[in-house]
């Protein structure tokens, strides 16, 4: 039978750094949906910079698919003319 740990332990410690800085994903971990809730109880600010990390990385997303389909649609308009010899072209 498994025992529900209530606090933070040194092994969960561990985990979060691996898979935060060495895997770059803590939901590679299998007991992070398990100790999240303990976790956010003792370090609320990682739950919180992990949320902003989350909407920073769709947001970054979401900013280069546009920039790709912006990129389409410029070339389709102009096919003669590079993209990349265009004035103000940061390529």
């Amino acid at each position: 039978m498994k025992q529900k740990l209530d606090s933070v332990t040194e092994d969960d410690l561990n985990m979060i750094a691996y898979f935060i800085l060495e895997r770059g994903n803590i939901t590679r971990w299998s007991q992070w949906e398990e100790r999240k809730p303990v976790i956010a109880k003792e370090f609320p600010e990682l739950l919180a910079a992990l949320d902003a990390l989350t909407v920073a990385e769709r947001t970054v997303r979401a900013i280069v698919q546009n920039m790709k389909i912006t990129v389409t649609e410029n070339e389709r308009r102009n096919d003669s003319e590079p993209l990349s010899s265009r004035p103000g072209n940061w390529r």
